[in-house]
C-alpha cells in the first residue's frame, strides 16, 4: 500500500482528557514506513496421522496484530516540546485508538504501546521515531456501528435511534414470523446486539441463514426491553423497565445458541408465540470486522 495515501490518526487517553497524533501527508508529521495492517499472524494447527500422507486441521486461529511504524516531525515547532508530547503520547499505561483512513474509507483498531523509540543523534538532528502497537484483538472494524430494524409491526410504537434507520410497517400473516434481510460487509463473523421492545411472549430471533436462533421463556412487557448480546466473552440477556436490570440468562431455552452474523447476506427472523400483539419493535446492532487494511 502506498504509505501517501495513508491517513493515520492516534486516540489515546480518557474522553474528557483525549491527546490526538496524526501522521499523513497532509500534517506534520510524515509516514516513513509501516507494516502489519494488511494482516496478523495466523496460526493453524495440524495433527499428523502415520497411517497417512500429510495431516487434518485441528484448529484455525488468528495471532493478536503487530503494527509497526516510523515517522518525521517536519513542522517548524520547538523540537524539545515535541519530543515532550511524543513520550507522553505513547505512554504504555494507555490504551489507545489507531484510525486508518484509505480508500475503503476509515477503520479504527484498540492498542497498547509494546516499544517507542525516539530517532534523534542530537538536538539539532530531524526529530522522527518509531513505535510498535500490539492490538490484543487482531480485527480493524468499522468507525460506526450499524442498526437494522427488524420489524415494526402495524399499531407500533415509535422510538428515537441516533443512527439513520430505515423502518417498514408490517402485518403479522406469515404466521408472526417476521423476516428481514442484513447485510454484513466486513470479512469474518461478527456477534451482534438484540434489542426486543415489548409486549412479547417467549420471542425467537432466528438466523435462518445457519439455523441458528435464540429464544427467551419470558413475557416481556409493554415499556420492557429484552437485551441480547452475544459477544464472546461477554454475553448478556437482560431485561430492562423493572427497575434494575434483570438476568435473563435463566429463560434461555436450551436449543439456543449465541450466534454470530456470517459475512454476507443474512435472513434475520423474528417470532413470539402470542401473534395477537401488534405492537412490536426490534432492532439489532453489530459491527463489520476485517482481516486488515
Amino acid at each position: 500500500m502506498d504509505k501517501y495515501s495513508l491517513n493515520i490518526k492516534l486516540e489515546c487517553g480518557e474522553i474528557n482528557n483525549k491527546k490526538l497524533l496524526e501522521i499523513s501527508s497532509n500534517s506534520e508529521y510524515k509516514l516513513l514506513e509501516v507494516e502489519g495492517l494488511e494482516s496478523s499472524e495466523y496460526d493453524v494447527n495440524i495433527t499428523n496421522n502415520s497411517q497417512f500422507d500429510g495431516g487434518l486441521v485441528e484448529s484455525k486461529r488468528i495471532s493478536s496484530r503487530s503494527i509497526v511504524f516510523s515517522a518525521e516531525y517536519t513542522g517548524n515547532g520547538d523540537l524539545s516540546l515535541e519530543r515532550e508530547e511524543l513520550i507522553s503520547f505513547f505512554n504504555p499505561k494507555k490504551t489507545g485508538t489507531l484510525i486508518v483512513s484509505c480508500g475503503n474509507g476509515e477503520r479504527k483498531i484498540d492498542y497498547e504501546v509494546e516499544s517507542f523509540k525516539i530517532k534523534q543523534a542530537n538536538i539539532y538532528d530531524p526529530l522522527s521515531f518509531s513505535v510498535t502497537l500490539i492490538c490484543p484483538d487482531p480485527y480493524f472494524k468499522d468507525i460506526n456501528v450499524t442498526e437494522k430494524v427488524i420489524a415494526v409491526w402495524t399499531g407500533g410504537l415509535s422510538f428515537e435511534f441516533s443512527l439513520p434507520l430505515s423502518f417498514k410497517t408490517r402485518n403479522a400473516n406469515n404466521g408472526g414470523v417476521i423476516s428481514e434481510e442484513v447485510i454484513v460487509g466486513g470479512h469474518v463473523e461478527t456477534p451482534l446486539e438484540i434489542e426486543f421492545k415489548g409486549p412479547a411472549v417467549n420471542p425467537t430471533v432466528k438466523n435462518a441463514t445457519t439455523g441458528e436462533l435464540i429464544t427467551v421463556n419470558q413475557k416481556i412487557n409493554e415499556n420492557e426491553i429484552l437485551y441480547i448480546s452475544t459477544a464472546y466473552g461477554n454475553k448478556k440477556v437482560k431485561i430492562l423497565g423493572r427497575g434494575e436490570p434483570i438476568n435473563a440468562f435463566n429463560y434461555i431455552d436450551l436449543k439456543s445458541t449465541f450466534f454470530n452474523l456470517i459475512p454476507g447476506k443474512n435472513i434475520i427472523q423474528y417470532s413470539n408465540t402470542d401473534e395477537t400483539l401488534t405492537e412490536q419493535n426490534v432492532s439489532i446492532k453489530f459491527t463489520n470486522k476485517y482481516l486488515g487494511v
